[in-house]
């Protein structure tokens, strides 16, 4: 049943996030079985998961960083005078991890979702007049000592129902479920959550992506999640449901891929990192991260896929449309787990190879990932991810018919990368934009001290592209441990909305807090 905007039950309204609406969910003791089959997952989780799951463990260090050396409390203050739209700027909550989903048939209505702490928490941002102003509510958890994480947002192509998928974990077992939430086009009235993917007992179901037919409202109803399943076993999994309901009611789980073993073995490959889109018709497209097995963030990877042409029923084989080798000069070809030079600044393993998808309005599939060239042998120029477009022609995306486009390189990191489809009301095509975070403007001899975010653009649908072009106003300055593990955009026909996590305001590494803000692009 529909609940009147805008309040979940149990949840504070804030307005222009003046202010804080929950209370923190403290870790509780893990029992010593459970503590033992996550310790060797953890680097392997999502960040904002594996740092809470690190807190509860009582691990102070991640991949040889202590992750606890850093300012906690309040950042400094905004600053008012960018011209980049703030969304979430309170110096006294840490926003990251942003998503963001603008209504086709009414480009004032807006939604974006993020990670809203100190706070253990999800917060869904709205706004009425196209990204201007905005309020918020916090998203709904189903039990006490229930944390959020991974928040994610999505249209359905009529605009009838904006859905947020997030995970609700419990801090006692870190066991999930993978929820839906949904608020109605107009947003007046929100209804939830859904259970996209219930917890068994025994999984964590990490880094889940919400998919739907952008292009082809026919399929309207059709909503998609995938995310990687964390075993007991140790297995990761990448697994996948579907809805026929505007996502009320769920399909029950289907592997797409197997890891065949412990993932943190090191012969077994690392699953991680699935994104999922609907294309036309009941064309649906997963793809996803496979570390190998020569070791993960060691050697080579791939980016793999497989498609379903009727909806998610059944899928063809697996897919894969970029092997990654090792370097030339031997190193590897893995993007860091920390943002070079050495391990300088915020972790980027996942916002480098894990991919984002797009299905264009002629049925082309677009993929973005990031692979480290390293040129030199050594991440000491910070040139340690480099950003690549993928692209297939039509469905099914089979075999050789996917080719790699390298944009022009620069000496810094190319990361968290995303891409939007926009259908040219000219000639019914696409334009696509590809954007993504980049350290070009660091001071010489300091790499990736700053970081900016880019776009390039295509009006051909990718058979040419355009020269990159800079979005945010102000540098921001790079964090020690975390800015979120994915930035997000949303396109209609006249105009892109890029959101990002944004440090403009910072002057200290080690000062945690993160902001949201979004810009407007304009075709």
């Amino acid at each position: 049943m529909r609940r009147a905007l805008v309040v979940p039950v149990g949840v504070v309204l804030i307005v222009f996030g003046l202010g804080v609406g929950s209370t923190s969910a403290q870790p509780r003791k893990i029992s010593p079985s459970r503590a033992a089959q996550i310790r060797p997952i953890l680097p392997m989780l999502s960040g904002e998961l594996g740092f809470r799951a690190a807190q509860a463990l009582g691990i102070q260090k991640i991949m040889g960083k202590d992750i606890t050396k850093q300012d906690r409390g309040p950042g400094s203050p905004p600053d008012t005078n960018f011209a980049d739209q703030p969304v979430g700027a309170s110096s006294f909550i840490n926003e990251n991890e942003p998503s963001i989903a603008v209504n086709p048939q009414d480009e004032s209505k807006v939604m974006a979702a993020f990670h809203h702490g100190p706070d253990p928490q999800c917060a869904a941002y709205y706004s009425y007049n196209g990204g201007y102003s905005w309020s918020y509510f916090l998203l709904p958890l189903t039990g006490a000592g229930f944390f959020c994480s991974d928040p994610v947002v999505r249209i359905s192509p009529d605009g009838a129902e904006f859905l947020i998928a997030y995970m609700d974990i419990d801090n006692a077992t870190f066991t999930n479920s993978v929820k839906i939430y949904r608020c109605d086009g107009a947003i007046t009235s929100c209804d939830g959550p859904y259970d996209a993917i219930p917890s068994n007992g025994s999984s964590l179901f990490d880094k889940p992506w919400i998919g739907v037919h952008e292009f082809d409202s026919t399929q309207a109803g059709k909503v998609y999640v995938t995310a990687t399943n964390f075993a007991a076993s140790g297995d990761c999994d990448i697994v996948f449901a579907s809805s026929s309901t505007y996502g009320v009611t769920w399909s029950g789980l289907t592997t797409l891929a197997a890891s065949g073993g412990a993932c943190a073995s090191g012969a077994i490959p690392v699953l991680q990192g699935s994104h999922v889109a609907g294309g036309i018709g009941t064309v649906v497209l997963d793809c996803w991260y496979n570390s190998g097995t020569d070791g993960w963030l060691l050697g080579g990877f791939k980016e793999q896929c497989r498609t379903s042409t009727n909806g998610g029923a059944t899928f063809n084989a697996t897919v894969t449309l970029a092997t990654v080798p090792i370097n030339p000069n031997g190193s590897s070809s893995e993007v860091p787990y920390w943002l070079c030079p050495s391990t300088a600044y915020e972790r980027v393993w996942g916002a480098g190879m894990f991919p984002s998808i797009a299905i264009a309005p002629t049925g082309k599939a677009v993929l973005v990932y990031s692979k480290n060239t390293d040129p030199t042998g050594t991440d000491s120029d910070g040139e340690c991810g480099s950003l690549r477009i993928a692209s297939s022609a039509a469905s099914p995306y089979g075999p050789g018919t996917w080719s790699v486009f390298a944009p022009s390189e620069k000496a810094n990191f190319q990361g968290f990368g995303f891409v939007n489809a926009q259908r040219n009301l000219l000639n019914g095509t696409c334009y696509l934009q590809v954007s993504y975070l980049t350290g070009q403007r660091s001071p010489i001899g300091s790499p990736n001290l700053l970081y900016d975010i880019y776009r390039i653009r295509s009006s051909d649908c990718g058979t040419t592209w355009g020269s990159p072009a800079r979005i945010t106003d102000a540098p921001s300055l790079s964090q020690f441990v975390f800015i979120g593990d994915y930035n997000d955009g949303s396109a209609t026909a006249r105009k892109v909305h890029v959101i990002w996590s944004d440090r403009a305001d910072q002057i200290d590494i080690f000062a945690s807090d993160c902001d949201v803000f979004t810009d407007v692009i304009t075709v």
